[in-house]
């Protein structure tokens, strides 16, 4: 029997034992490195499974943090609405009409048509001719009618027309189709609890005879259509 070597024996069906002599140096060598080896292995995969609880961690938190910003966009488009000045003016700078359309009901040159359901209403309508400037100037004020003064929202047009009912401009420039906007979402977008005002010009020509201003609902529902004369001088 070596010294520093550890013998095992084992007996066969024979009754003849064999021996095996193994090194204790390397015996404890190969311990050693099994256990590290196993240890290493222990920590790669705990490390593995912190991150991996971290990254989903991680995720839910983005996912919190995109929904609540969201939400605070929402929100903060809501207050601005909701916060529209009382005296708000939106000045139209002159259009250049590029669109005609065929002709329909006429207003007859002056007699004024103002149709409205209640809950706005056109007021202080003026309008004035400037033909060194070939622009006809208007003033009017989009008046909250509701008794409790609820936020309304929608979209609004003025638009110039010949006497056949054909669109010479408009604000905002937009096609028109039998006299009326092809896409009401594409008016000026509004939100009044009091009053909004308008003041600005269209491009005018000698054949321009009605000024029209069309105001829709959130909806898409026709709630005011004013017919104005257009002044000859």
């Amino acid at each position: 029997m070596k010294k520093n070597h550890l013998t095992v024996i084992f007996m066969k069906d024979t009754n003849q034992p064999q021996t095996y002599q193994i090194s204790v140096r390397l015996l404890i060598m190969a311990v050693v490195l099994v256990v590290g080896i196993a240890s290493t292995y222990a920590f790669f995969i705990r490390g593995y499974y912190s991150l991996y609880r971290d990254n989903k961690q991680l995720e839910e938190i983005l996912r919190t943090l995109k929904t609540d910003m969201g939400t605070l966009q929402t929100t903060i488009s809501h207050l601005r609405e909701q916060q529209a000045e009382p005296d708000q003016t939106a000045v139209v700078q002159p259009e250049t009409a590029t669109e005609q359309d065929q002709p329909a009901a006429l207003a007859v040159p002056g007699e004024p048509v103002r149709e409205m359901t209640g809950e706005v209403a056109i007021t202080q309508l003026a309008l004035k001719t400037d033909r060194s400037t070939r622009s006809l100037n208007f003033s009017f004020v989009l008046d909250n009618t509701t008794e409790d003064g609820s936020l309304l929202r929608g979209y609004l047009f003025v638009v110039l027309k010949r006497q056949t009912n054909d669109k010479l401009s408009s604000f905002p420039e937009v096609v028109f189709k039998d006299g009326l906007p092809a896409d009401y979402h594409q008016g000026d977008r509004y939100a009044i609890r009091r009053f909004k005002g308008y003041r600005g010009a269209l491009e005018y020509t000698p054949d321009a005879r009605i000024l029209e201003i069309l105001v829709y609902s959130d909806t898409g529902k026709l709630i005011v259509h004013v017919k104005e004369p257009v002044p000859t001088s």
